[in-house]
């Protein structure tokens, strides 16, 4: 319904993906500009991402999420990769998890790829990425199709 917010993500169980909505209305970013974009498909109904654009490294985007789940899970994070993307590194509750992901590519394709494994207490979780200086140039933009915690 057009104008009624989305319900909190506190209230949905892991396993839990979550899409470019929920994050949208879950995230801040402390440069740059975000917003939702359509991708092209190519079967089936359409995906969107969150577009972070006009970044340089160390630019943070944090999102806050009640996973609704303790213990250890698998974070994964679905990205869009091009010529235009920067390099992030994932932090959880302020820890880093997992390598620095390489988002640049010479041609747009979409990646899932496996952030690493997290520790999770009662409450709300913050999934922070960080701009990283990019070995395929100067960053520009990540694009964020989703974020998901499985067992």
């Amino acid at each position: 319904v057009p104008g009624k917010p989305e319900p909190p993500l506190a209230l949905v169980p892991l396993p839990k993906l979550m899409l470019a909505g929920e994050l949208e209305a879950a995230a801040t970013a402390s440069a740059g500009a975000l917003r939702r974009v359509v991708l092209p498909a190519e079967r089936g109904p359409a995906e969107s991402s969150l577009d972070w654009t006009g970044v340089t490294p160390d630019d943070q985007l944090t999102i806050r999420v009640d996973p609704g789940v303790t213990g250890t899970v698998s974070l994964y994070a679905s990205f869009r990769r091009g010529p235009e993307s920067a390099s992030v590194q994932v932090l959880v509750n302020g820890r880093k998890v997992g390598d620095e992901v390489e988002l640049a590519a010479p041609t747009a394709t979409v990646g899932k790829f496996l952030i690493g494994p997290v520790a999770l207490g009662p409450g709300p979780m913050t999934v922070t990425l960080v701009v990283t200086p990019s070995r395929a140039g100067a960053p520009q933009r990540v694009s964020l199709l989703a974020l998901s915690l499985e067992k």
